[in-house]
């Protein structure tokens, strides 16, 4: 459709007058295609923005879980080097100065009972710092840790548990793999412990965008106003929970209903969570639909409590 031309006269404050020539193109001539391409641009401007925001905040995550990994390997690196080796120079001292009393003497079985004691309080402190070192370095496979934990727990409170495993499983990135799993763990001994639960189900779903542990238990459930105050008195479970998950970019959602349950749901991006760079693209958003779809319906049927 052709356009028109238009003549304008605009008169001022002063005498004169002056003419401008134009042309005009009415909202009615104006083509759809031009309206949908803008749209199209905005939407990939937005859609930049939000990438270019991610990788901000996920680099700003991991720039400061990789300072404390650093700063956990140089504590048990100083703990190995200095202190556990001059309590073990302390400790053969001890056991050198006891061998000159006699055999009979009541201070000699004393000492002796002691070093005993002090050789499992060693063990247990050079396990905890290889702990420390190895945990923070090795990718661990969740599900099996996790049940590791289940079977622990279990010895203390005698509930069902069940440890399912949705999507190919994938290694977790050792800066977050640590907090991760004592997260979970600590959400699965609030499970056996104080929920007086008869069944426990752990869900750990590998998505392609994120990471999501869910633990559900048939338990007495949380009070509503301790939910609201976000921890109980003189108990740091919760709030350590949530601390967890603030350090590692993490989102912590927590559902209860006195006597029926709870379920704590834990959610990590996959950039953070996974060992292989996982930079969210335009396809990876779309194909995650199927993958939501199945977890969604999982959830609904093979998790419901009896």
């Amino acid at each position: 459709m052709p356009t028109f031309t238009s003549r304008y006269i605009v008169a001022a404050c002063v005498a004169a007058t002056s003419a401008m020539a134009g042309r005009m193109f009415p909202a009615s001539m104006r083509s759809w295609t031009f309206d949908l391409a803008a749209v199209v641009l905005v939407a990939l401007f937005g859609w930049g923005y939000y990438i270019f925001s991610l990788k901000q905040a996920s680099e700003a995550v991991r720039t400061r879980l990789c300072e404390r990994l650093a700063e956990r390997e140089r504590i048990a690196r100083d703990l190995h080097d200095t202190f556990f080796q001059g309590v073990q120079g302390l400790l053969l001292s001890f056991q050198s100065a006891s061998q000159r009393l006699p055999a009979n003497d009541l201070t000699r079985g004393l000492i002796e009972a002691t070093l005993v004691e002090s050789d499992r309080v060693m063990l247990e402190g050079r396990e905890l710092v290889l702990d420390l070192r190895t945990r923070s370095t090795e990718c661990n496979e969740l599900g099996r840790d996790l049940t590791a934990a289940a079977v622990e727990f279990s010895r203390i409170a005698a509930a069902s548990y069940q440890v399912v495993t949705e999507g190919p499983s994938m290694r977790l990135n050792s800066i977050v793999s640590e907090d991760i799993y004592r997260l979970c763990k600590e959400a699965l001994h609030n499970a056996f412990v104080h929920a007086a639960a008869s069944e426990i189900v752990v869900t750990i779903v590998y998505g392609r965008r994120d990471l999501r542990i869910t633990v559900r238990d048939n338990g007495r459930g949380i009070p509503r106003e301790i939910l609201q105050r976000g921890s109980v008195p003189n108990h740091w479970g919760l709030i350590g929970m949530r601390e967890r998950a603030v350090k590692i970019g993490a989102q912590l959602a927590i559902a209860s209903t006195p006597r029926l349950g709870t379920e704590i749901l834990v959610t990590i991006p996959g950039q953070l969570a996974y060992r292989v760079e996982r930079g969210p693209t335009l396809s990876k958003l779309f194909s995650d639909w199927p993958d939501l779809l199945r977890t969604r319906k999982y959830s609904s049927h093979q998790l419901r409590l009896r």
